[in-house]
């Protein structure tokens, strides 16, 4: 009788890929590692052309 034990790991389990998927999400972000056909889909061009670190030096 320890079926619920399966389920609670199975749980965890979840939890940690979740979490670590947020984590990648974010990671790629912040680095700007996009291939090139998604940031420059002219959606939301800022991010990644109107860097202040582009022309300032």
């Amino acid at each position: 009788m320890k079926k619920p034990k399966r389920s609670t790991l199975l749980m965890f389990l979840f939890l940690v890929l979740w979490a670590a998927a947020m984590v990648a999400l974010v990671v790629i972000g912040f680095t700007n590692i996009q291939p090139a056909g998604i940031g420059k889909s002219g959606a939301t061009p800022q991010a990644s052309e109107a860097a202040p670190s582009h022309g300032a030096s």
